[in-house]
């Protein structure tokens, strides 16, 4: 048995480094990939998930693959310690940095300004002066990344309805756009709900 458990590692270490050579040779290797590379290396006990870590779903996937862990962590994973507790993992979310990646592109902005100002919120200073608590910006925090993650889920649903406008868009150009920005929230869902026990039931293992 510690064999077998020997060999899988020495397996997987060399997987890692055919993958790290494929990358490396296109220059900067993508967040996605170096995401899982770091899972590779650094933790054996994630290995039932490295041949259906995100990085690996196609492109035309990645939406679908994304509702359904962000449905499922919105509505089926009740304890509130815990799904707090993912929300606070979200990338991109420190510094409000998502809402300039959705406003530089203009196909992300279609979606981001599909209703004027749903997803801007007043600044805490104006709010509470300078005695802003530590608290109140915890708090801000996930409600930055619940925003963050609800015009993600809008730009899935609402992909095809920019056609119609006549402007120079493609459905496809919206999710190349979103993956090149934002591919690290896919990666970090699945693996913060994998920490959670909440990935056995979603067999994200169709969208590969």
């Amino acid at each position: 048995m510690k064999f077998c458990k020997l060999q899988f590692r020495r397996n997987h270490m060399q997987a890692h480094k055919v993958l790290s050579d494929i990358y490396s040779k296109g220059g900067a290797i993508p967040d996605d990939i170096l995401y899982l590379l770091n899972m590779i290396k650094n933790q054996p006990e994630k290995c039932h998930l490295y041949h259906i870590q995100a990085s690996f779903v196609p492109i035309s996937q990645t939406g679908p693959f994304y509702m359904r862990m962000e449905e499922h962590l919105k509505r089926k994973v009740t304890n509130t310690a815990i799904q707090e507790r993912i929300y606070r993992a979200i990338p991109y979310v420190d510094c409000e940095e998502w809402h300039f990646l959705f406003q530089s592109n203009l196909i992300l902005l279609e979606t981001y300004n599909y209703k004027k100002g749903t997803y801007v919120l007043q600044p805490l200073q104006v709010l509470y002066g300078n005695a802003v608590t530590s608290q109140q910006i915890d708090d801000r925090h996930l409600v930055e990344a619940k925003n963050f993650l609800r015009c993600l889920k809008n730009r899935v649903k609402h992909r095809m309805d920019y056609v119609k406008t006549g402007k120079n868009y493609k459905a496809q150009g919206s999710d190349l756009a979103t993956q090149a920005r934002f591919c690290k929230v896919n990666c970090v869902l699945q693996d913060e709900l994998d920490n959670a026990n909440e990935t056995k039931g979603l067999k994200l293992h169709e969208f590969l």
